[in-house]
C-alpha cells in the first residue's frame, strides 16, 4: 500500500507536518508518529495531530528517543494476541 511508504507520506504531509521531521508511524486515521531529525529534540519521537485546528497545538512529545518509544509501548484489551502452540 503506497500510503505506508515513508517517501510516500514525506511528500504528501511536507507542507502539513514540520520542517525536520520524519513521519515513521500512522495511526488509523491521518495522525504521525514522527522521529526528530534535528531542532531542540533530535532524535526525539512526537504525535503529530492531523485534525488539530490551524490555530491549535499539533505536536506532542512522547519520547526522547526510538528506544525509549518503543520501551513504552504496552498491550491493552484491544491488542491483538498471537498463539503460541
Amino acid at each position: 500500500m503506497e500510503s505506508c511508504n515513508l517517501d510516500w507520506n514525506l511528500r504528501v504531509f511536507e507542507e502539513r507536518i514540520p520542517t525536520k521531521l520524519l513521519p515513521i508511524g500512522t495511526t488509523e486515521g491521518a495522525d504521525k508518529i514522527c522521529l526528530a531529525a534535528g531542532g531542540d529534540a533530535p532524535g526525539g519521537v512526537f504525535f503529530w495531530d492531523a485534525s488539530a485546528q490551524a490555530d491549535g497545538k499539533q505536536l506532542f512529545f512522547i519520547a526522547e528517543d526510538f528506544g525509549a518509544f518503543v520501551a513504552s509501548l504496552q498491550a491493552d484489551d484491544l491488542s491483538p494476541t498471537i498463539a503460541i502452540s
